[in-house]
């Protein structure tokens, strides 16, 4: 036992000296983090297996766009809370999650009052089955995103094990329910209840339990954690129009049927670039307490030898991905193409310069950030879908990214 410590001590010491990185903070926080996402993923993809195999893809397209319309209207709430609420914590102030949840709630109202005007609109217009969908949207998505800060909470106090298997209920249940549910019924309404359902059950009950497992106590918030979670769920604002809309534009021009090809097209690589993200509540933990002019000069060297190890995945996911979907998607083939282009986003990841931005409240770096990064994206995913389809909604999508990352680390650069 004594030589396998040494010997990974100074396997280690080598990860540390080559990366520049905290090697052993990453393995302790990063792996729970990234466990709860490999669950996550394999929940997903079992859930998208039933789905290929159970589902129409008209069904299947129309259930997919209802979920982005859901994002869509989740633009317009505090989306800025978590990431304050991480820092916030990080800082010490772990009685902030409480007061998080009532006013996330409390702005809800705006989200409520567009979900049941949208449905209005379709119930006029005997659209049953969208008016019944908006409907469900808006009664449930307010408690499921305020219950979801218990996951900042964790994260703040970078209890990533516990939050790591939370994430694995979080993951499970509504995918057994979703699974159970298209056994029985194509109906894509039954779905979407069932989806919204199921997961503001699951996430309510996991935000009691951290609040009771850890007996937090509500505290007012401080002078710069709810002004800041409002400054940036206003700059969020584009950034979610953006990562919504192309769903939307697909389901518009091409139909529900391209939807389906499109969604199983990016469900992979949306998979790697999920887990890829564990790095930004990782990032932001630590750059809360750091300095700010050692962090920034280590970014540039991170994120070299980060895109080096990401361009083996992207390539690797390349290689294989007709593989994966003759064995797992057999009736998805015409989606290869696409998907193994999306790969190529893989390589694309902003996760550091965006944690050395929330962790510095660098308001001003992310509203040129987003506003300009997404006003780029819009137009380009509006052009591709016309003239292009799918593969233009891919290429502006690429482009975008290559943009925003690109500006982004020249905001850091510039930052004193």
């Amino acid at each position: 036992m004594t030589f396998v410590k040494r010997y990974s001590d100074s396997l280690i010491e080598l990860g540390q000296k080559y990366l520049k990185t905290d090697i052993r903070y990453l393995l302790n926080g990063g792996f729970w983090l990234v466990f709860g996402q490999v669950a996550s993923t394999l929940f997903s993809l079992g859930l998208s297996i039933a789905f290929a195999h159970y589902l129409s893809k008209e069904a299947f397209g129309t259930y997919k766009y209802v979920l982005s319309v859901a994002g869509l209207f989740g633009a317009f709430t505090l989306t800025g809370l978590s990431n304050a609420v991480i820092q916030t914590i990080a800082r010490g102030n772990e009685g902030i999650v409480k007061y998080g949840y009532r006013i996330s709630l409390k702005w809800s109202i705006f989200f409520v009052v567009g979900s049941l005007g949208v449905s209005g609109y379709y119930f006029l217009n005997n659209n049953i089955l969208l008016a019944y969908s908006i409907l469900f949207i808006g009664i449930f998505s307010p408690f499921l995103n305020s219950a979801s800060i218990y996951s900042a909470y964790l994260q703040g106090r970078k209890d990533f094990r516990t939050n790591g298997l939370y994430s694995v209920i979080r993951g499970l249940l509504p995918a057994l329910a979703l699974f159970i549910t298209v056994l029985f019924t194509n109906n894509p309404l039954v779905l979407i209840f069932v989806y919204f359902a199921a997961n503001t059950t699951v996430i309510t009950f996991l935000y009691q339990l951290t609040i009771k497992k850890f007996k937090a106590v509500e505290v007012s918030s401080d002078d710069q954690t709810i002004p800041f979670a409002k400054h940036s769920s206003v700059i969020n604002v584009l950034a979610i129009i953006a990562d919504k809309l192309d769903s939307i534009l697909i389901f518009h021009y091409l139909g529900a049927v391209q939807v389906a090809i499109y969604t199983f097209a990016m469900a992979i690589p949306e998979n790697i670039n999920g887990m890829l993200k564990n790095l930004l509540p990782l990032a932001i933990a630590r750059f809360s307490s750091g300095r700010r002019d050692h962090i920034k000069d280590s970014i540039f060297s991170k994120m070299f030898r980060l895109t080096g190890f990401l361009i083996l995945i992207s390539l690797a996911y390349i290689l294989v991905a007709p593989y994966i979907f003759k064995f797992i998607f057999p009736k998805y083939m015409d989606a290869v193409f696409y998907t193994q282009i999306i790969g190529l986003s893989i390589i694309i990841n902003g996760a550091l310069p965006i944690a050395f931005f929330e962790s510095q409240l660098a308001i001003k770096e992310k509203y040129i950030l987003s506003i300009a990064s997404n006003l780029v994206k819009i137009p380009l995913l509006f052009l591709g879908v016309i003239y292009f389809g799918i593969v233009g909604v891919i290429v502006a999508k690429l482009i975008s990214k290559v943009f925003g990352l690109t500006l982004s680390l020249i905001l850091v650069k510039r930052m004193r």
